[in-house]
């Protein structure tokens, strides 16, 4: 019933995580006024037993503004959604909303997919789950909006002056279910060729013109599917509708074997279109051809029974060797009891608490605990051990299957790689001539945060970049790692033009507010933009800005500021004298290759912060 909010410190796969914000109290002091005037309604209103946080929308906006656009909707105890968004920058979670849609608890809520409506516009839905056994919906939808401007002020050129207003409608027109107790779990499903969402390729986003996603929910020995009917159908006439139901089988694999223990982990794959179930009692159920006529699938490698048998082959496994490394831990004691009680066998439970997919090529991964209940021994919290496990439960690593599966983002891109080498993100501003203010100092940081990581290019180019340079470290063939290599260098070239493009007219933009102090830095973009190689429109934007501050500056203190033009040697921290653009040698014999260009670049956001912000005059900071 306490919602708390962590993030890691650093490594989040296996560094520590730290907890950064307790929900709790602010719901209490929300829907509690005081002891004096307190209601049961309002104590169930603060105890959250269901949650979902969704992804952030896309308003296709170029570069995309930095305003946190997802949602954390919590259920409770009281029958009602609770919308939320978290605020990183005051470490506070304001709530937006609050939708009474009941008088049951809510037992689990599923968020669906941003829908772009139009640019600036995202649609949501919603689904939620009683305890009665009662399921609906509620619509959200986001706007992006543009705030008012003051007329007393001036406009300022570097802020976007965007805000969310978000709306919520319960569907009360529409049940999906009304008598379905004792809901395990409740998802929404995206097939491939059903709903209407964005796809992003590698290389390029797509938009995809789909029918409706599929809401699953599962009871006891139960698999009910949900569909609504879409306008679209037409063009795909297998595509269901409505509601389905399958009732799920036995499989006798231990003693507490049934079908009627609960959804621990439900999977979409899409190469085969199947719904991949796993109960608590570690047995696996699929569900194929979800799109088109969905049926449990009993036969076959890739069928309940086949995927069953496989991953309780690798429990006993694994549970055998945990054994084994036991003994040799332990003296040599006990007998043949002893060796009876390490034998794995068909009263050993796999209790599996969670499933997921590490592919979608056959590798599973779970959470079991091996349990004896025939023994009717009790085992403390502390003392219940779960083992992780990773497994190839089926096999689908053929050339077939590889190039089925990457034939469609393939055919899609053939067009837009074109589009991507061609286009640079432009970048205007009008020049700055009011007093330089803290608000103004925190708007040009977050432009030149939105112009350097905000657009869609800059990131294909990035996931490209990533590409070649992991195939020049792997690739054996010194042609091929030729070849990469020029791929990689032109990428960066490009991508680093673009960065540095995007500096240079921010600071254009406020070159009336500079100052000695922050000239040293201003011609080292200028250098960088004039070198061999750069593109035409990149050096003249470097020229003029060089011209800007010859004219701001007499010519005596224009040569003194030539002396601090030098940078750190990233191997021993000493500082290289900028004498030669092209290659630089530190005092301690470290050599260093277009050391301008590169040792600039990566000690860019640090100058920022040191030579900008050291001064009363805060320019820039990233």
């Amino acid at each position: 019933m306490d919602l708390s909010l962590w993030m890691p410190t650093k490594n989040a796969l296996r560094g520590e995580w730290m907890k950064i914000l307790d929900v709790t109290p602010i719901l209490v002091n929300k829907y509690v006024p005081g002891p004096s005037q307190v209601t049961a309604v309002q104590i169930l209103s603060a105890q959250v037993i269901s949650m979902t946080w969704t992804p952030p929308a896309d308003f296709t906006l170029q570069p995309t503004p930095n305003i946190d656009t997802s949602l954390l909707i919590a259920g409770n105890r009281a029958g009602s959604l609770i919308f939320m968004r978290f605020d990183a920058k005051n470490s506070a979670t304001d709530v937006l909303s609050t939708v009474q849609v009941s008088r049951q608890w809510i037992t689990h809520v599923a968020f669906s997919s941003w829908v772009l409506v139009e640019p600036g516009i995202c649609e949501a839905t919603v689904a939620y789950a009683t305890s009665s056994g009662k399921i609906g919906l509620v619509n959200v939808r986001q706007t992006l909006k543009q705030n008012e401007s003051d007329a007393t002020t001036p406009r300022n050129p570097f802020a976007l002056g965007f805000h969310v207003e978000a709306t919520f409608e319960h569907v009360k027109s529409l049940t999906i279910a009304k008598d379905a107790p004792g809901i395990t779990a409740l998802k929404w499903i995206h097939p491939l060729d059903r709903g209407v969402r964005a796809i992003y390729f590698i290389f390029v986003r797509v938009e995809s013109h789909r029918q409706q996603p599929i809401l699953v929910y599962t009871t006891p020995g139960m698999i009910r599917l949900w569909s609504a009917s879409s306008a679209s159908s037409a063009f795909s006439p297998n595509h269901w509708s409505g509601s389905r139901q399958f009732l799920l089988k036995t499989q006798k694999i231990h003693a507490t074997s049934a079908s009627v223990h609960p959804v621990t982990g439900m999977q979409y794959i899409s190469p085969r279109d199947s719904l991949l179930f796993c109960l608590f009692d570690g047995s696996y159920h699929v569900l194929s051809s979800l799109s088109t006529s969905p049926e449990l699938r009993s036969e076959g490698d890739f069928s309940s029974v086949k995927l069953t048998e496989n991953a309780r082959a690798v429990f006993e496994r694994v549970e055998f060797m945990t054994l084994r490394k036991q003994e040799k831990e332990k003296d040599g004691e006990g007998g043949k009891e002893r060796e009876k009680d390490k034998e794995i066998g068909f009263k050993d439970v796999n209790r599996t608490c969670a499933m997921g997919l590490h592919d979608e090529s056959g590798v599973i991964t779970w959470l079991h605990e091996a349990s004896r209940p025939t023994d009717f021994s009790y085992k403390h919290d502390a003392k219940h051990n779960s083992m992780f496990v990773v497994a190839r439960l089926w096999d689908d690593l053929t050339d077939e299957a590889f190039l089925r599966h990457i034939s469609g983002r393939i055919l899609a891109c053939r067009a837009a790689v074109k589009a991507i080498d061609t286009a640079v993100p432009d970048v205007l501003f009008p020049e700055w001539n009011g007093t330089v203010t803290p608000d103004i100092r925190a708007d040009l940081r977050g432009s030149l945060s939105r112009h350097l990581s905000g657009f869609d290019i800059l990131l294909s180019m990035r996931m490209r970049l990533s590409l070649a340079d992991y195939a020049w470290k792997l690739t054996p063939d010194p042609k091929k790692r030729s070849e990469y290599g020029h791929i990689a260098q032109t990428l960066l070239t490009t991508i680093s033009h673009c960065n540095l493009r995007a500096i240079l007219k921010h600071l254009k933009a406020v070159s009336a507010a500079f100052t000695l102090e922050e000239v040293p830095f201003v011609l080292r973009m200028v250098v960088q933009s004039v070198l061999q190689g750069s593109p035409e429109d990149l050096a003249k934007e470097g020229e003029h800005l060089s011209a800007i501050v010859h004219a701001m500056f007499p010519v005596e203190q224009q040569a003194s500021t030539w002396d601090h033009l030098e940078e750190h040697c990233p191997a021993c921290d000493v500082s290289i004298p900028l004498t030669n653009i092209i290659t630089a040698e530190c005092p301690n014999k470290h050599i260093w290759c277009k050391s301008a260009s590169l040792l600039s670049l990566s000690r860019m956001f640090n100058d920022l912060d040191s030579a900008m912000l050291d001064h009363d005059v805060h320019l820039v900071h990233a």
